[in-house]
């Protein structure tokens, strides 16, 4: 008996193509049929249907890599930090930094970001450029000041720089 079947694959058991005495056909669509024979079934899956379920383990394995690792996005230049964040430099915390700050180790401005300045501090690392202390305040939070530091550029003195009281 075949049951929803195709015109190929009944026909191919009406000819005789299979040898089925007391034997099920079932097919949905053309993608999927299955052949019982009493207990033992016997299951053919198109290439079409293969493809699909390809492409979809490939899609699932995809998600699962890119979930996996970090919970957090890394952060940016100028975010606050503490040491286990990942930052595109350091983590420069401690005095003077008040909630840490993510910067750059430098030794001249040029290596710095545009807007921020190479100063001494810590052998090297790159300040936001300020003008007044309520900008600092308003960027990095109210125990930031503008003040002068020295900059690591040879011959060029101070400059402003955003930094913790």
């Amino acid at each position: 008996m075949v049951t929803n079947g195709d015109v190929g694959l009944r026909e191919r058991v009406k000819t005789g193509s299979y040898k089925l005495s007391p034997a099920t056909v079932q097919c949905v669509g053309v993608l999927r049929c299955r052949l019982s024979l009493g207990r033992t079934k016997y299951h053919h899956e198109g290439p079409k249907m293969r493809f699909i379920s390809t492409l979809f383990s490939i899609a699932f394995l995809c998600a699962m890599i890119t979930s996996c690792g970090d919970s957090h996005s890394p952060l940016n230049v100028g975010d606050s930090c503490s040491p286990t964040d990942e930052c595109p430099g350091k983590c420069q915390v401690g005095g003077g930094f008040p909630g840490g700050i993510c910067t750059l180790e430098c030794d001249l401005s040029s290596e710095c970001p545009e807007g921020w300045s190479c100063v001494t501090k810590s052998s090297g690392i790159c300040l936001k450029n300020c003008d007044s202390t309520a900008s600092c305040q308003s960027e990095f939070g109210e125990e930031w000041v503008c003040d002068d530091e020295d900059l690591q550029d040879p011959g060029v003195g101070d400059g402003q720089v955003c930094i913790g009281q």
